[in-house]
């Protein structure tokens, strides 16, 4: 049995394409129809393959899935077109999506460091004129402080 991507694409020549499956399914030749399939070479994204070779069992048994259906080799190449232009607008859609979560997960993170900053300047006690001299703030405290982040390896040691 043949691996038919559940909505393949149908190209316009093709008046039945339930029928056409069907003889295709049953190893008949379907005259004139080019299948497109996922490439099996990890360097191509798809073949073009006339229908009259699956035929052949050995190439029917192997045959990779199947994503479209067209009458003739030029609108085979067409459809095979249109496939790649729709992953292509599915992935653009998929790398924004991306963006939106990388830069919420920035803000979050800036946010946070905030936070752990207020949280050492209103901690630790300071004496008159302190704020300017952060780096003297003792090795213990920043130590202890440091301690209670689970990503102890990401931060400097001394």
């Amino acid at each position: 049995m043949l691996k038919w991507r559940e909505d393949y694409y149908v190209g316009e020549g093709i008046k039945d394409a339930a029928k056409a499956r069907r003889r295709i399914d049953a190893g008949r030749v379907a005259f004139g129809v080019y299948l497109v399939t996922l490439s099996e070479n990890p360097g191509n994204l798809l073949e073009i393959v006339p229908s009259y070779m699956l035929i052949q069992k050995s190439y029917y048994a192997r045959c990779p899935e199947i994503v479209g259906m067209a009458k003739g080799k030029d609108e085979a190449i067409d459809l095979a077109v249109d496939i790649v232009k729709n992953i292509l607008r599915t992935g653009e859609r998929l790398l924004h999506i991306l963006w939106i979560l990388i830069k919420f997960i920035l803000i979050l993170l800036g946010i946070l460091l905030g936070l752990a900053l207020l949280a050492v300047l209103l901690l630790y006690p300071f004496q008159k004129g302190s704020l300017r001299n952060l780096h003297q703030i003792p090795r213990s405290f920043w130590q202890r402080l440091l301690s209670q982040f689970p990503c102890k390896n990401l931060l400097p040691m001394w």
